[in-house]
């Protein structure tokens, strides 16, 4: 999967930087979204956004203080999570509607 997330990535000289972002957070990450979700493939899915988002922005991350590294983490997976749950109950929504 870090191969997938480096593609995201335009400089490439941050490889590094990110794999060593998601080794060190992978599995924090995946447990805040599924406390979140209660759903093994819908905190894979948030955490993968997460992730991507990262990677998109890795040249803005600063990885000297791990306490604000946590926190940015945390918050970003936690908004990648809460977006999947909009998302999954948008879905269920119109499935309502159309059922009817």
């Amino acid at each position: 999967m870090l191969s997938t997330f480096l593609l995201a990535i335009e400089d490439h000289s941050y490889d590094s930087k990110f794999a060593e972002i998601y080794y060190e957070f992978e599995e924090y990450a995946y447990k805040i979204a599924y406390d979140i979700l209660k759903d093994r493939r819908s905190a894979e899915d948030a955490v993968q956004d997460a992730f991507f988002g990262i990677a998109a922005n890795i040249k803005n991350v600063d990885t000297n203080d791990k306490e604000k590294l946590k926190i940015y983490i945390t918050v970003t997976v936690r908004n990648a999570a809460v977006d999947t749950l909009r998302r999954s109950r948008r879905g269920e929504q119109g499935a309502e509607i159309i059922e009817a």
